[in-house]
């Protein structure tokens, strides 16, 4: 009697994997890709206009390899073993000038490395020959060849010396690394204080504060600005000599002379280090005082029923249920903080000087890989270093912006 009716179902959740396919292949071109190649990159040996490349392991982070320096030699002698290297097919080098020179002649066999160091001071006392990085094979064969030319073995002995290299004992990176870690506490300690205060001064409804929205506006401004304007507007504003800066402190300030700021390494750091905070306060501002909004008024209007002070309800409110937003705000600020580029590449001579003070480690990165040099390779595997710094110290922020109370509470429950 009656017909059973056939019910379709229809499902809608296949559509949002559709709206956000345009992403995730967004994602898996233009960064997901780079990413991978770029690890990739950090274990080969590729440089230069070459497509060529191997696998090199890790070399580009650490390696050791021998490096042989032998002094005193005349130019003659300079000269034949360097043709001697070039003719078993080793790379090497020497200061003798060009075949034919002639100076004080030494016997190679009775060359003593430990009594030619002062001698070699000298111009006339003699030449070196020098072969570095070289294998464990490559210094066999090279052996050979010193050998061959009566070199005393216990001469080749005392000239070989171990070389340590890669991004572990890179004495330029680390001092980058310590330059944009520098630059980046002493301008996000004033940027999360500041942060704090005005996002509680915004937030708080018991001031009544006219004009909020506005206020936020003109705040967050400084980071609509492109990098290159702020650069440019800062370089004019601290110019040497006649920057509005330095006639304003000589005119009002009786100095006798303008200050070249940018040839200071205090003054340079400080200039770049006051740009990021102006930049970036605002953002922080705003995330901070999202986090706040997000606190339930009831705690509040419970804590001014029980008599807290303000600076009690920051203390014992505001500050341990903003932990979550903190600890955002820290990771995000260390993230960027310590990839720190444009500001300090554009605002001197695109190098970090002055004495290398602003050479942060993505204007190092740069520079090795897109300097007359283009080493990938070694610009990749910095990549891949600072990849692993920023892990490690976003997991320590991580541990210790954590709750203590649910830290015990998870181990409680396991």
């Amino acid at each position: 009697m009656f017909q059973a009716v056939k019910v379709r179902r229809v499902r809608f959740d296949r559509w949002g994997y559709i709206f956000v396919t345009p992403f995730f292949l967004a994602f898996l071109a233009f960064q997901l890709y780079p990413i991978l190649n770029t690890f990739y990159l950090g274990f080969t040996n590729m440089k230069g206009a070459s497509l060529e490349h191997k696998m090199v392991g890790l070399s580009n982070f650490a390696r050791s390899s021998e490096s042989l320096k032998l002094q005193g030699l005349s130019a003659d002698n300079a000269n034949a073993l360097i043709a001697s290297l070039q003719a078993a097919g080793i790379s090497a080098d020497t200061d003798a000038p060009a075949a034919g020179a002639s100076s004080t002649a030494y016997d190679l066999g009775s060359i003593d490395t430990t009594t030619t160091t002062d001698q070699a001071s000298n111009a006339s006392s003699g030449y070196f020959v020098e072969v570095s990085q070289m294998t464990s094979t490559d210094a066999e064969a090279v052996k050979k060849v010193l050998v061959a030319n009566q070199v005393a073995p216990d001469v080749i002995t005392k000239s070989i010396a171990t070389v340590y290299a890669g991004l572990l004992f890179d004495a330029v990176f680390w001092q980058a690394f310590g330059n944009t870690a520098l630059i980046f506490f002493f301008n996000f300690v004033p940027q999360l204080f500041f942060a704090l205060v005005f996002s509680i001064w915004l937030t708080d409804v018991s001031l009544k504060i006219r004009l909020g929205g506005f206020f936020k506006t003109i705040i967050y401004l400084p980071n609509i600005i492109t990098a290159a304007s702020v650069a440019v507007l800062f370089a004019s504003l601290f110019g040497y000599p006649s920057g509005p800066v330095n006639q304003f402190t000589v005119q009002n300030f009786g100095l006798p002379e303008a200050v070249n700021f940018f040839r200071s390494e205090i003054w340079t750091r400080g200039i770049v280090a006051f740009i990021q905070f102006w930049m970036w306060y605002g953002t922080t501002i705003i995330v901070l005082s999202a986090g706040i909004l997000g606190i339930s008024p009831s705690l509040f209007e419970s804590a001014v029923v029980d008599g807290a002070t303000p600076g009690q309800m920051f203390w014992r409110i505001t500050l341990p249920l903003l932990r979550p937003i903190m600890s955002f705000t820290l990771v995000t600020s260390l993230i960027g903080g310590l990839q720190m580029f444009d500001i300090p590449f554009l605002i001197t001579n695109r190098r970090g000087d002055p004495g290398g003070s602003i050479l942060t480690t993505s204007i190092y990165l740069y520079n090795q890989a897109f300097s007359s040099a283009n080493n990938y390779s070694y610009a990749a595997a910095i990549s891949v270093g600072m990849f692993l710094l920023i892990l490690v110290l976003a997991g320590i922020l991580f541990s210790m912006m954590n709750d203590p109370d649910e830290v015990k509470a998870r181990r409680g429950k396991k």
